[in-house]
């Protein structure tokens, strides 16, 4: 579907949806086959090459002004998930943030900013989030 529809963010969401769950398949379930859950997983065992493939199809997912669909929300989901380090990461706030404004939340978009904003060291992106706070997202 992908090399079908290359400049869909949809599709490019979904592959990383596909992609970032099955990085994760041999970890699931345990010896028992019991469910694991995500945070007792054995990151070892995670294909650390699909989820660096996800990510990708992740940002280019979130590229641009699109629309972004629900496969790209769930694809970023998903990219937190698979990377604990993005969830202080100030471009996954920002994107965030995005999004809520591009949905009308608001609300949920300032504050989401404002994560954005305590996340960051660069000043030029403190200006510009400190802007998107100002004008009430």
């Amino acid at each position: 579907m992908r090399l079908l529809l290359p400049d869909s963010a949809e599709a490019a969401g979904l592959l990383a949806v596909l992609l970032l769950t099955e990085a994760r398949q041999a970890a699931r379930v345990d010896d028992a086959g019991q469910l694991v859950l995500m945070e007792d997983q054995d990151r070892s065992l995670w294909d650390h090459s699909l989820i660096a493939e996800g990510l990708g199809s992740v940002r280019e997912a979130l590229a641009g002004e699109r629309p972004v669909g629900r496969f790209a929300v769930m694809a970023a989901i998903a990219a937190v998930h698979a990377d604990p380090v993005l969830a202080t990461y100030p471009d996954l706030a920002s994107t965030r943030a995005e999004l809520l404004r591009r949905t009308g939340r608001v609300t949920e978009a300032r504050a989401a900013y404002e994560e954005a904003l305590a996340f960051t060291s660069n000043a030029v992106e403190a200006e510009f989030l400190q802007g998107r706070i100002n004008r009430g997202a």
